[in-house]
């Protein structure tokens, strides 16, 4: 536990951009898709099971987030002083060169293989994508990365990055709480965050549906409990370390339930099934897989598996590039090959680029960050190894 980076933690962050992008592929198809079409048995199962955790794309986002507070915190809760210059340019150059890079290609594509979202076999998800015309708008809200705008339309994943971005801008005063206040008093106050800035969005998307501002204040309670976490993590991890091993797999049993809530337990209910709902539950079951990742040698051994981990190490760019290269070959090939076909190009694709970009592109940018911060800010107590982000 003295170790600021938890390797295991990487390989999660894989696995959780491998459900995002199964996700993606499956809801391409409309009946998988849609909230409540003719299902059959076996769409069924795994819609409607607690199988959907194979391709929860929503509930894999709240992990991101969770883990994004998890392995932020740690270097706060070190002891060790973190200017907060060095840390917003370390940040940014993380996340920014990478995402700036996949919206440049994201758009590229767009303007040379849309086929004008007339393919009506498909999702209607699938048919929406790459149907604005680029413009001073996404510009402006491309290059800033924080600003309210249509960021789903080019790369259905932005949206979580501009909710990183601008949680990262204020992360430093939530630890200033997190590590001054006792944890209840914390949650209390990120509990009340979350209710308004769903509220407030609910009220206000319907009026403009490119204000996501007030959403902002929602999942911010998922990355204060990934830093409540990470400030308990020895006890908490002592605890599970006690567990019989009837009781962990309960645990991870009841874990799998919360993060699939919102598919098995009367999923035709609109009162049970509110967005700020279904996410408090994802958060409570994520956390308990991120503890159990930590806790038990079994989970660690399988997470650094060599394929699993290298996963992992990718996954920031998987997260990029997978809807880009699902979207290129389903326009290019969908009348041409089948889609299970379509999917296992896209598959590969995906896991080529990224691997790409990962050398090519996150490598230098973390470097880069690295030395800025370090010549910028030259904090008394530099932190070599600061976490990656989701």
């Amino acid at each position: 536990m003295k170790k600021e980076r938890i390797e295991q933690l990487d390989s999660l962050r894989g696995l959780a951009a491998l459900i995002v992008l199964f996700h993606h592929y499956f809801y391409i198809i409309p009946t998988l898709y849609q909230k409540s079409p003719a299902l059959t048995p076996s769409e069924y199962l795994i819609k409607f099971t607690p199988l959907h955790i194979f391709w929860a794309g929503s509930e894999a986002v709240m992990f991101f987030f969770v883990l994004s507070g998890f392995v932020l915190a740690l270097p706060f809760l070190s002891g060790k002083s973190i200017a907060y210059i060095g840390y917003m340019i370390k940040r940014i150059l993380r996340i920014y060169l990478p995402y700036a890079v996949a919206v440049a290609i994201s758009i590229f594509a767009a303007m040379l293989f849309y086929r004008g979202g007339d393919i009506p076999e498909l999702s209607e998800w699938f048919n929406s994508k790459w149907d604005d015309r680029f413009s001073i708008e996404y510009l402006l809200g491309f290059a800033t990365m924080i600003f309210s705008y249509n960021n789903g339309e080019f790369n259905p994943v932005l949206w979580s990055l501009v909710q990183e971005m601008r949680v990262s801008l204020i992360f430093p005063l939530l630890m200033y709480f997190v590590i001054r206040f006792n944890w209840k008093y914390v949650m209390a106050i990120a509990v009340t965050l979350s209710v308004l800035g769903y509220g407030l969005h609910y009220v206000t998307y319907h009026v403009n549906y490119k204000n996501d501002y007030f959403i902002t204040f929602h999942y911010l309670l998922m990355f204060t409990v990934g830093a409540i976490v990470a400030k308990h993590r020895v006890p908490i991890v002592n605890y599970a370390k006690q567990l019989s091993s009837l009781k962990i797999t309960v645990l991870v049993f009841i874990a799998l339930l919360c993060c699939t809530y919102s598919w098995w337990f009367f999923p035709q209910s609109s009162l049970l099934h509110m967005q700020m709902f279904d996410e408090w539950m994802s958060t409570i079951g994520v956390c308990v897989l991120l503890i159990c990742s930590i806790a038990f040698d079994r989970f660690k051994n399988v997470l650094l598996i060599a394929p699993i981990h290298y996963l992992g190490k990718i996954s920031y760019s998987l997260y990029l590039y997978h809807a880009i290269a699902l979207l290129i070959f389903v326009n290019v090939f969908y009348y041409q090959l089948p889609v299970p076909m379509i999917w296992l190009l896209a598959l590969v694709t995906s896991l080529l680029v990224s691997s790409l970009s990962y050398h090519f592109i996150e490598i230098p940018s973390i470097k880069l960050g690295q030395y800025y911060s370090t010549k910028i800010s030259k904090p008394k107590n530099q932190n070599k190894d600061f976490v990656q982000p989701a």
